[in-house]
């Protein structure tokens, strides 16, 4: 029974708490779909289902339980559609574990390409993956193009031998399917939905990874800090200040600000000054960068 009763003390209400307000916000949205303006309704969802992925990134990290079944089932109702959780589960702690963040080789949530991969692009798509390098394409192109990366590389794995791939498919299948009920009850077409709320969704969660990971030649000078303002840190859930995410990623998102706030010349000077002022400083700095090739600059032999 004391053991119960340390576990039950270790669960985090403030996760808890915005994980029942997303689900009930969706649900709202969803029941008064009929009677609202669709693109009203489309802005909340859009912002409903890139906070359901932040709290999917949440339960990766073993929150807001001491139970991993238990964390996982939290946000098993796929609200973003678009990563089967064990799949990013798997993806996600391979990252954090790396001592070789952005390097292709090496990190598999890493943009950049070794020479290798890049000479075996098609022309087409060589454009296509150089126009995503700046910011307006990853917005407008990054959605499908992330998606069928997703897909073609995990039935890759999946015909080399990996046994995980299809489980955790077959998952998010189920995961799917309740949103699906809903929004066809709701008489919301699956297009829709996929279009005006998927689609976005997921540019707002790459907005994020933009400018996430950079290389240099020190690891501890690749993760970004962004001083975002009180909405899209919720969104996130303060993800925005990635460097010390990394520094400390066992720590819950409603802690982070307070430790940045007490520390925060010494983690910009730490992180070589990658630091933004916010995601609108984001966009004026990197809103007409030219197209350039998703090379990794020489992966092979990067300094750690």
């Amino acid at each position: 029974m004391s053991e119960i009763r340390r576990q039950l003390r270790r669960l985090e209400w403030p996760t808890l708490a915005v994980l029942a307000g997303c689900y009930g916000f969706w649900i709202a949205l969803i029941l008064v779909s009929g009677w609202v303006p669709w693109p009203l309704i489309a802005v909340g969802l859009t912002f409903t289902a890139a906070l359901h992925s932040s709290l999917q990134h949440e339960t990766v990290h073993n929150h807001p339980t001491p139970w991993p079944l238990v964390n996982e089932a939290l946000v098993f109702p796929a609200l973003w559609m678009v990563m089967p959780w064990r799949r990013y589960r798997d993806s996600h702690i391979a990252h954090h574990r790396t001592g070789r963040l952005t390097d292709p080789l090496e990190d598999p949530e890493s943009y950049y390409l070794d020479t290798t991969a890049w000479s075996r692009c098609p022309t087409a798509i060589k454009g296509m993956l150089a126009l995503q390098s700046t910011l307006p394409g990853r917005l407008l192109l990054g959605p499908p193009i992330a998606v069928g990366r997703l897909v073609l590389g995990d039935i890759a794995k999946h015909r080399a031998g990996d046994r995980s791939i299809a489980p955790a498919w077959g998952l998010h299948a189920i995961a799917v399917a309740p949103v699906l009920i809903v929004l066809i009850q709701a008489g919301v077409p699956i297009w829709l939905y996929v279009l005006t709320v998927v689609w976005p969704a997921t540019s707002l969660l790459l907005l994020r990874s933009f400018a996430e990971h950079r290389p240099a030649s020190s690891q501890a000078q690749r993760s970004v800090l962004v001083e975002s303002g009180p909405l899209l840190s919720l969104i996130y859930l303060n993800n925005n200040l990635h460097a010390l995410h990394h520094q400390r990623p066992g720590l819950p998102w409603y802690r982070l600000p307070q430790i940045f706030r007490r520390n925060r010349e010494t983690l910009i000077s730490g992180n070589g000054g990658y630091h933004y002022r916010g995601y609108g400083d984001v966009l004026r700095r990197h809103l007409f960068d030219s197209p350039r090739a998703p090379l990794h600059p020489n992966p092979a032999n990067e300094a750690r």
